[in-house]
């Protein structure tokens, strides 16, 4: 769990880190880090479910429009569900599983961000 909760905090960060000001919204990053966690480890739909419910929370609680993000959440985390688990599984008997699952968390992780991303342009 701390594996799923770590990366994704970090992939947040590095995604919001702004060069020139430092900034950083540390609420987003807690609810990544915490969606990750609970997710962590979960089949398709159960990940999917709670990535675009802790968005819609977390949108909610903002006052933010909710629309575009769940969409992105929804088809970011499935992507990077589907590409976490292909690079996890493919790497067990070459790597420990513990590296195994950071990598697939990290790429994985990084995946939903970009499609996410995307989605919501």
């Amino acid at each position: 769990m701390a594996v799923g909760a770590v990366v994704p905090g970090g992939i947040e960060y590095y995604y919001q880190y702004d060069i020139e000001t430092g900034n950083v919204d540390l609420m987003s990053v807690g609810k990544a880090s915490l969606i990750g966690g609970l997710s962590q480890g979960k089949n398709l739909p159960v990940t999917v479910m709670v990535n675009a419910g802790g968005e819609y929370v977390y949108k909610t609680v903002k006052g933010e429009n909710v629309g575009a993000s769940l969409a992105g959440a929804a088809l970011g985390s499935a992507a990077g569900w589907a590409l976490g688990g292909k690079l996890a599984d493919g790497l067990e008997g070459k790597v420990s599983k513990v590296v195994a699952d950071v990598i697939g968390s990290a790429s994985g992780g990084v995946l939903s961000k970009v499609v996410e991303q995307e989605i919501n342009k």
